[in-house]
């Protein structure tokens, strides 16, 4: 994904294919946003069934492998086809994200007690706020 956005191209594979011509059979397949739904992300609490698993899904979870299989082959021929001259030859650059990514990661925090009365949260009704006069 940083190569491809290093060269203002799309980071996501399924447009990446697109972009740079890959034949259907190598390019993500679509129905993989459902499959990472039904194995991946918690299930509401009003189904019986909490957890989808191979057991209980054994075809869709056929296809999720397959899935997975083929994201990897996708990301091996993209990587093939990604020009190289941008990435990672300039250090500099490529040490700075590497930076942004670790003070991403870490996040900022905010002392609450410390901070003036105008910075804090607003508190009570939304319609009681002060308003910034328009310029």
């Amino acid at each position: 994904m940083v190569m491809a956005l290093s060269h203002s191209l799309p980071g996501s594979l399924d447009k990446l294919g697109d972009v740079l011509g890959l034949p259907l059979d190598q390019q993500k397949h679509k129905d993989g946003k459902a499959l990472i739904r039904l194995f991946c992300m918690p299930r509401p609490k009003r189904v019986k069934l909490r957890r989808a698993t191979r057991e209980t899904h054994p075809e869709e979870w056929a296809r999720f492998v397959e899935y997975a299989r083929q994201d990897v082959a996708t990301m091996r021929e993209i990587y093939k086809k990604l020009p190289k001259w941008n990435y990672p030859a300039n250090a500099a650059e490529y040490a700075l994200w590497q930076l942004d990514q670790r003070i991403n990661r870490r996040g900022v925090t905010i002392d609450w007690t410390w901070l003036p009365l105008p910075f804090a949260p607003p508190t009570g009704r939304k319609s009681a706020w002060p308003r910034a006069p328009l310029t």
